[in-house]
């Protein structure tokens, strides 16, 4: 699909977001609930969200990498999400935040699993 309209853009990342901000929510529960140790169980729980977590955001990246540079630039940082939190943040800062946040789950899930 054609995303150089950045409103329809905005309104498909705008849900994909939030579809990640919930499985988020749902690993902070687990983290939460075992002091934010992750041991093998809590390990393989975690892992079952991450695979949707990985998919939305690679339609967030598919939606973005359609757009003409300066749309791109102008849909991260003029469009404000909320983070997991409900902190409101630009796209760009939520972006940035959620790829730190996954790539250090996904290290640690396997790390603990093997």
């Amino acid at each position: 699909m054609d995303y150089s309209n950045s409103s329809a853009a905005i309104y498909k990342i705008n849900g994909y977001v939030e579809k990640i901000n919930i499985q988020l929510k749902n690993i902070i529960t687990i983290l939460k609930e075992n002091g934010n140790d992750i041991n093998y169980d809590n390990a393989i729980k975690i892992s079952k969200f991450l695979p949707s977590c990985v998919d939305y955001y690679e339609q967030i990246t598919n939606i973005l990498s359609t757009m003409p540079e300066y749309a791109q630039f102008t849909v991260k940082m003029d469009n404000n999400v909320n983070r997991w939190d409900g902190q409101s943040v630009s796209l760009m800062d939520w972006i940035t935040a959620f790829e730190i946040s996954l790539s250090q789950l996904i290290e640690e899930v396997e790390r603990v699993t093997r």
